[in-house]
Parts: structure tokens; C-alpha cells; sequence
């Protein structure tokens, strides 16, 4: 696993959360993680945090993944909270404020990281939740307790590769075809260009100026 990296993104990730009024918890941010890894996945053929994902429970999981978000420098993880529906929520504060650290990471992880964030850190944790299970593909071929495929997700780069330009010529039918081609045969010769002599008629004063013009020549 990639720990700086991952720390570096948890801290990002929590940073923005706290500067938009946004709880997020460990169960989404594991989940925004997951997000992450599967955006990467897509361009790069490898994912971001290197976490060994498994499908554990209800979704994806890296237990080891908790661990290194939890001792992220510069946040604090809070006491747990148990809800009257069994529920619970873990929360972070940040106790250190510095610069966020993916601004200054490559484009590729700037870009992934600020992607996922803006399109699913303020989304409520049940919507986030459903599409990472039934939405994504290393879930939805998932095996319980094992560890997921990210290969399942489609290169764009293949279908960039696979596609063809359309023959739009068979569109058109055989019989409209022949057609058109018996007309073409049929006006090959009729069209001729005729060309017509052009008559210039100038005035006396311009006839001696040419005519001049050509003496001196």
C-alpha cells in the first residue's frame, strides 16, 4: 500500500469536507477511496492507494486501509457513536491546517482525487453507498470475503481502438444502388461544357492608348 499517498488524499479529502460543512465518516471515506481506486483503474490499469480490497459485509473494505487513514498527520479520528437504529459514525477533526497536499501531486492523482470528490463528497452516504454496490464493476462480480477484480473494469482505450469507422454505403439499399448507378451510366456524355467567344467592345480613346502602349513595346 501507497501510505503517504493514501494519507496525503485523506487529508485532502477531509480538509475540503471540513471547509464545505460536509461529515464525512470512515465508512465514506473508505468508500470515496474505493472511488478513487476505481477511477485510476480505468486510465492507469492499476490502482491509487495499492489497498488489498475484499468484499466484506456489504461492499469493499481494507481493514488495513482504516488504519493508515486513522493515523493520517494532521487529523484526529473521534470516538465512535452508536445511532438507536444500530447504526454508528466515526468522525475525524483535522488538528492541523496546511496546504492540500494532492494541489501539488500529479496531474493524473489531482485530477482523479479532485473528480470523485466533487461529485461524491457532498452526496448523501446511502446514494454513495448503492453505487459503489451496484454500480461499480469490481462489486457487482464481487465474491464474499474475497478479494476484488478491478480488471473487470472496461479500458476506454479498447474501445477507442475497436471501433470503425461506418460504412454508411450499407445503409442504402441493393436495389436503389443499381438504380443510381443505371442513372449515372445513363447522363455519362450528355453534359458537355460550351464555351462561348467573348467580345470586349472598347471606346476610340482606349483603342489609341492600347495601341500606343504597344509601339512602345
Amino acid at each position: 500500500m501507497n501510505t503517504p499517498l493514501v494519507q496525503d488524499i485523506c487529508y485532502s479529502l477531509l480538509s475540503r469536507a471540513s471547509h464545505d460543512r460536509i461529515a464525512i465518516g470512515t465508512t465514506k471515506l473508505i468508500k470515496l477511496l474505493y472511488l478513487i481506486d476505481c477511477e485510476y483503474f480505468q486510465w492507469h490499469r492499476k490502482t491509487l492507494t495499492e489497498a488489498p480490497w475484499v468484499f466484506f459485509h456489504y461492499g469493499p473494505y481494507c481493514e488495513e486501509l482504516v488504519e493508515v487513514a486513522h493515523h493520517t498527520p494532521g487529523v484526529e479520528s473521534l470516538p465512535e457513536v452508536e445511532f438507536e437504529d444500530g447504526k454508528s459514525f466515526r468522525g475525524y477533526r483535522l488538528t492541523e491546517f496546511h496546504s492540500d497536499p494532492i494541489e501539488h501531486a500529479h496531474f493524473s492523482v489531482r485530477g482523479v482525487v479532485d473528480g470523485v470528490y466533487r461529485r461524491w463528497g457532498p452526496v448523501d452516504l446511502a446514494l454513495v453507498l448503492d453505487h459503489v454496490y451496484f454500480e461499480t464493476q469490481p462489486m457487482m462480480n464481487a465474491v464474499r470475503f474475497q478479494p476484488l477484480d478491478f480488471s473487470l473494469i472496461p479500458n476506454p482505450r479498447d474501445a477507442e481502438r475497436e471501433e470503425k469507422p461506418r460504412d454508411f454505403a450499407s445503409l442504402i439499399p441493393e436495389e436503389r444502388k443499381r438504380a443510381l448507378r443505371a442513372r449515372l451510366a445513363e447522363s455519362a456524355g450528355k453534359h458537355t461544357v460550351r464555351q462561348k467567344p467573348i467580345r470586349v467592345e472598347i471606346d476610340e480613346v482606349t483603342a489609341k492608348a492600347l495601341e500606343t502602349m504597344g509601339e512602345r513595346d
